[in-house]
């Protein structure tokens, strides 16, 4: 016998009714969830910053000087190219990972909630993108010195916002597929380190076979890679239409996913 938490008591229609019924809480969830990374350590608000500037220091080594990778990714501007590109898939690979535990590792809520659960994943994401505002920040400083900022930077909002679509789903989806597959969040790691060597992150898509390079846009975080380069480096912003179309694809369907499963994570947990 399938049995149902309390925060199916009350099934919204669909999503926009869903965030309309818990927006406070979401925002109340994320906000302490935030500033709970603050605690328990000298630098535990850093870390968020800290380990990817590391990895950045390491990448532009390894990609950008010993195999030259440099040009046609922003030039004399590869590191803000390379921390760009890194700073989007951040906030993929934190809302993928934090995700896949946002249901798992609360069985109290699942048990006894009187809200909505999807709340949960979409804390975890929520939290992902105020740590991508934070790279945000230095990327734009770093693209005001580089002399790189234009008009074209007024498209950002609209490949952000489709970006923080695809997040959502992704993190609606790992959190309902982890409850059901507990290797779920080593399958999530294996999976965010293979995206991310294939998008032109590290390298630029040219450096590709023109046979391959077809495959690159397989790959959903090529897109808003590239344009979110392009509006920093002043460039012309395409396909911004296509990714308007996987951002909303992609949370109504990690929506309908959550939907569908949640009705057994009481048992599963």
């Amino acid at each position: 016998m399938t049995t149902v938490s309390a925060g199916d008591a009350r099934r919204p229609a669909g999503p926009f009714r869903t965030l309309r019924a818990d927006w406070e809480l979401l925002t109340v969830l994320v906000a302490r969830s935030w500033k709970s990374r603050g605690k328990g350590g000298l630098l535990s608000a850093l870390w968020p910053i800290v380990t990817p500037l590391f990895l950045l220091g390491v990448y532009y080594c390894a990609f950008g000087l010993i195999l030259n990778l440099r040009q046609g990714i922003g030039g004399a501007n590869y590191a803000l190219a390379l921390f760009s590109g890194m700073a989007l898939f951040n906030v993929f690979a934190e809302s993928l990972n934090a995700g896949a535990f946002s249901i798992i590792s609360q069985p109290g809520y699942v048990r006894n909630a009187s809200f909505d659960l999807e709340v949960l994943p979409l804390t975890a994401a929520g939290c992902a993108f105020l740590t991508g505002l934070c790279w945000l920040a230095v990327v734009l400083a770093a693209a005001g010195c580089a002399g790189t900022l234009g008009i074209r930077l007024l498209w950002l909002p609209a490949v952000l916002i489709p970006f923080g679509l695809f997040c959502a789903g992704v993190a609606l989806f790992s959190g309902a597929a982890s409850v059901y597959l507990r290797d779920f969040p080593q399958f999530a790691a294996l999976l965010q380190q293979g995206l991310f060597f294939l998008a032109p992150i590290v390298y630029p898509a040219s450096v590709i076979p023109a046979q391959y390079r077809p495959w690159l846009y397989v790959n959903p975080l090529t897109g808003f890679v590239e344009a979110f380069r392009a509006a920093v480096f002043g460039l012309p912003v395409e396909n911004v239409g296509l990714l308007w179309i996987v951002g909303i694809a992609a949370a109504l369907a990690g929506w309908a996913f959550f939907r569908k499963t949640r009705k057994g994570f009481i048992d599963a947990v």
